[in-house]
């Protein structure tokens, strides 16, 4: 098997005014050398993506909205390696004759043509959903014009790979944002093996995804135990939903418990909770009681900074997604500083679920609440039960705002966390959480190697 390896590239280079015939652009001419080299040893007919193509377009730049009303709309953050995350979608509310240009079909290629990171310009993956279904300014639809001659999936494959990808960062243009354009993207040279070929190579890589995808369900599936472990030490099972038509509260009990006049603050669903929690066996404390709400502010990023965003954190189990050290769109208003062993609670959209125990010192975006956990409360404690359904069955009733709901700090003070008096119960949940969170780590590292050295041996297969 023959390994393709980028050659390095030069730190320092000239080029002569008469050679630069395409594009006068330093990344372009370094690149020169590495994707011509590539090319000479492609063991497959080539040809170019243009002539293959019966539609490359830009996608709608209508607004969008989260409510789900209208038409679901492709954004570049729905792109995932050769797949898709839908579990987070927007709308447009074009109507139908606006929208019909936009209308994706079972076999498009959607790309994301535009991002602040180069390594997430050109993901692609195609598209199968069922029903009407647009796409946003920043993705690229690429239409097949001969789907059975060249499979769409294929074409996915080769693009998300090494080989593939060597092409779009040559192409790509960076300044604020790194960019390809529809006429860059047809310039792109494609191996064109046989369909019978092709659909193998497709039926292998996809055996190794399903595979891939199941050992990460099985890591979520540890990472969100704790719930379970909550309801079997300490007995606390969230109520059953409720999703009544109407209901009512006392106006004594506006100005105690909330002071204001908010219906969802008093929905019955999160009103049992907090009897279940206040109510039970095991003790119970305010936040604040339990844990300080740190203000160490600081303006923008400075060096060695680790920034954690709203959009590091994984939803439900807290996990660091990334932590990009260098970004070009990294914030430059205020900040908060953590400490490891701090847990960011997120103010924003609660029903996301975004809890993260932190795990280093760093900086965060101000949508977070830094909470230290007092003397005696584990932050891993501290962490699970505000991650908890028992926890987000109040939040869900109490955020503010239609479009960007959002907890308020009176809120989050005033919320009531169980805290055992038996220390070896709190133990018990902290211990089991870090048992759960290694074992799933292990599992996804070694998930991502077996994905990665199969889309590795997918490109080898294309290159002599």
């Amino acid at each position: 098997m023959t390994t393709f390896a980028s050659p390095r590239l030069a730190s320092g280079f000239a080029v002569r005014r008469s050679d630069i015939t395409v594009r006068a652009d330093v990344n372009y001419a370094r690149m020169e050398p590495v994707v011509k080299d590539l090319l000479d040893r492609f063991n497959h007919p080539l040809t170019r993506l243009g002539t293959l193509t019966s539609k490359v377009q830009y996608g709608s730049s209508s607004k969008a909205v989260d409510e789900a009303v209208g038409t679901p709309m492709i954004r570049m953050t729905n792109l995932q390696d050769g797949d898709w995350d839908l579990d987070v979608l927007k709308y447009t509310i074009l109507d139908e004759h606006e929208q019909e240009k936009y209308l994706l079909a079972k076999g498009d290629l959607c790309l994301t043509r535009t991002n602040g990171s180069k390594d997430l310009v050109g993901k692609c993956a195609v598209f199968r959903e069922d029903g009407s279904w647009i796409f946003a300014s920043y993705v690229l639809r690429v239409r097949i014009e001969r789907p059975d001659e060249y499979l769409p999936e294929f074409l996915a494959r080769f693009l998300n790979s090494e080989v593939g990808r060597v092409q779009i960062d040559r192409l790509s243009r960076q300044a604020l944002m790194t960019n390809i354009n529809s006429d860059e993207i047809k310039q792109i040279v494609i191996p064109h093996p046989t369909p019978d070929v092709q659909a193998a190579m497709v039926a292998d890589l996809g055996s190794h995804q399903d595979r891939y995808r199941d050992r990460l369900a099985d890591a979520r599936k540890l990472l969100l135990r704790g719930d379970e472990e909550i309801i079997a030490r300490l007995g606390l099972r969230p109520p059953s939903a409720a999703s009544p038509l109407a209901w009512a509260a006392r106006r004594a009990a506006l100005t105690a418990e909330s002071g204001r006049l908010n219906a969802e603050f008093f929905h019955p669903e999160r009103l049992d909770t907090v009897r279940l929690i206040t109510e039970g066996d095991t003790p119970s404390f305010r936040v604040d009681a339990i844990a300080e709400f740190v203000k160490d502010k600081q303006t923008g990023i400075e060096p060695g900074d680790h920034y954690v965003g709203l959009a590091h954190i994984e939803r439900d189990t807290g996990e660091l997604l990334a932590a990009k050290e260098a970004d070009d769109d990294l914030p430059t208003g205020d900040l908060m500083r953590f400490k490891a062993g701090d847990v960011l609670f997120a103010k924003l959209r609660p029903y996301l679920n975004k809890v993260h125990l932190a795990e280093r010192d760093g900086v965060c975006s101000p949508e977070f609440f830094v909470l230290r956990p007092s003397e005696g409360i584990r932050g891993e404690y501290l962490a699970a039960i505000l991650r908890s359904q028992i926890t987000v069955t109040q939040t869900r009733h109490m955020a503010g705002g239609n479009t960007h709901p959002r907890l308020t700090p009176a809120d989050v003070h005033a919320m009531f966390i169980p805290v055992p008096d038996d220390d070896k119960v709190q133990h018990g949940i902290a211990d089991a959480e870090v048992a759960n969170r290694h074992k799933a780590r292990n599992i996804r590292a070694h998930a991502t190697a077996e994905w990665s050295a199969a889309k590795q041996r997918f490109g080898d297969a294309l290159v002599a």
